[in-house]
């Protein structure tokens, strides 16, 4: 097994182990405050873990002369995670704090997030964008899919919304709403630009990890923020989130390695036109 890939399982199997004991009753983040600590020091080593392959796999593209023009992308793809972890911070809600922007939400924290996530979400679509676009097919549907992905992303979010919720959780919810949809359209045109159902398998599990990006932030929406009533169904919202981000991101780091594997990039910048 290639060592990045044994690095991304072994983040996974740490994330399935703490969510799942979770739902068991193992544990729990609803504990006395020890036990909420050492989940939270358990759950960033994971998020460090993955930070590192990312800078890893960053730095194997970095020293391959013949990967020079996957340089941005693998550049923006360890950006996008790293500002990511600024929003993981904040929905670990370390000050134990609720209803801090109203009196019906209580977990709107998570908006809070957004200020991270939104940005970081926002450099893997150009880090897709910019490998897409050296393809050169496929700007032309992420631009379409971007169309599409707003006006779903405003019905999933009135959908589920809460008017009483304060405009302030609405404002951020409904604009990332906007923005994690479009990266789940992006994943899907990065798979169709590299082939399609004859893309590379590597591909396929980077656009399925981006994809379920996008799922993963649904259940957020569905059940940690607005479900309930705005109580939340907490904590087996975040147990499942948990498992399904983690998963997201230990495929989506790959990114610049199966798009450097799946040579379409470095023949067509060999023969231009």
């Amino acid at each position: 097994m290639n060592k990045f890939v044994a690095v991304s399982a072994v983040a996974v199997c740490m994330a399935v182990i703490d969510s799942v004991g979770g739902m068991l009753g193992l544990w729990s983040v609803t504990g006395g405050d020890t036990q909420r600590l050492l989940i939270t020091a358990f759950e960033a080593l994971t998020m460090l873990l993955l930070l590192g392959n990312s800078v890893a796999i960053r730095q194997s593209i970095l020293n391959d002369p013949a990967l020079r023009h996957l340089r941005v992308v693998a550049t923006l793809s360890t950006l996008s995670l790293l500002v990511c972890l600024g929003g993981d911070l904040v929905n670990f809600n370390l000050p134990q704090t609720y209803f801090r922007h109203g009196e019906v939400i209580k977990h709107d924290y998570l908006a809070d997030s957004v200020w991270f996530f939104a940005p970081g979400y926002s450099l893997l679509i150009a880090a897709i964008a910019v490998a897409i676009r050296k393809t050169g097919r496929g700007l032309g549907a992420l631009y379409a899919a971007w169309a599409v992905a707003a006006v779903v992303g405003v019905a999933t979010l009135y959908s589920m919304y809460l008017p009483e919720a304060g405009s302030y959780v609405l404002r951020m919810t409904g604009g990332y709403s906007v923005i994690i949809t479009a990266v789940g359209f992006t994943g899907g045109v990065l798979i169709w630009a590299f082939g399609g159902m004859r893309a590379p398998a590597g591909i396929w599990w980077v656009g399925a990890g981006v994809i379920l990006a996008n799922l993963a932030d649904a259940v957020i929406g569905q059940f940690w923020i607005y479900g309930n009533r705005g109580d939340g169904f907490f904590p087996i919202a975040r147990e499942v989130n948990w498992i399904m981000y983690v998963g997201s991101q230990a495929l989506v780091i790959h990114l610049p390695r199966v798009v450097a594997a799946s040579g379409r990039i470095r023949s067509q910048s060999h023969h231009p036109g």
